[in-house]
């Protein structure tokens, strides 16, 4: 499975770094692909202690430990496995993806518009905008 899936059936956020790779960010670190079926939490920490229960927690779930470091680590986990998905998301806390109300968007296209149009007459020219105030001055 792979993480836009993952995130579309769970209704999370999903983006994209600056190598393109997509992820899903957490409060406490993120959810990748890992590119063999199976997905990967990165949880960060601020504390040994933090990461040190983390660990017994994905070691108590059966997961996959790739990294281990001092205040954090990263662990490989089976999307399917509906106890490791429970686990990975206590831990890392990730970001659900908001539904908006169609009358909330309409709102927001609304004044997505008037913003467009006001940018389009600041840059054309027209009396108002920099560059009549830079003639004029």
């Amino acid at each position: 499975m792979t993480v836009e899936v993952f995130a579309e059936q769970h209704k999370l956020r999903l983006r994209r770094d600056e190598c393109g790779e997509q992820f899903i960010p957490c409060r406490r670190g993120q959810i990748f692909d890992n590119g063999d079926g199976r997905l990967g939490v990165m949880i960060l920490n601020d504390s040994p202690r933090g990461w040190g229960n983390a660990r017994r927690a994905v070691e108590a779930a059966h997961f996959d430990i790739t990294q281990n470091g001092e205040e954090e680590g990263t662990a490989l986990f089976n999307p399917a496995d509906r106890r490791q998905v429970k686990v990975a998301f206590n831990l890392a806390k990730p970001y659900r993806r908001k539904k908006l109300s169609e009358e909330t968007l309409a709102k927001l296209r609304r004044q997505v518009a008037i913003a467009r149009g006001v940018q389009k007459t600041l840059n054309s020219g027209t009396p108002g905008s920099q560059d009549s105030i830079a003639s004029t001055g």
